[in-house]
């Protein structure tokens, strides 16, 4: 998907609501937040809140937050807006990245008959 904004957004003084229905269109939240009464046109398992770099965020109802093991939708549509953070399931701290590097570098040979 691409979208094109008529004018540069700044999102220090506004976000960007981005609803994902990932599931049945019946099923989900309607609402993008609680305090704003727009509504989407099928139901969301998903929000992604775009409003600066370090506080951007995926939003999950809660049938849907796989990161706390629930995989599912809401039996049907509500309008409730209610989103959860999800939590992180990669830090970014990547401890076996630093194992790779260390590790001997193996040259493989090209199998019989292939020449080199």
């Amino acid at each position: 998907m691409e979208v094109t904004f008529r004018e540069k957004i700044n999102l220090n003084q506004s976000q960007i609501l981005i609803g994902l229905d990932t599931l049945s269109g019946e099923r989900g939240d309607l609402r993008y937040l609680i305090d704003l009464e727009t509504k989407a046109p099928s139901g969301m398992e998903y929000l992604v809140i775009l409003d600066s770099f370090p506080s951007s965020r995926l939003l999950a109802i809660e049938e849907s937050d796989y990161t706390s093991y629930h995989f599912s939708s809401t039996e049907s549509l509500r309008s409730t807006g209610e989103f959860q953070e999800m939590s992180k399931l990669i830090n970014k701290h990547e401890p076996w990245r630093t194992e790779l590097r260390s590790r001997p570098t193996m040259r493989m040979r090209a199998p019989f008959g292939t020449g080199s």
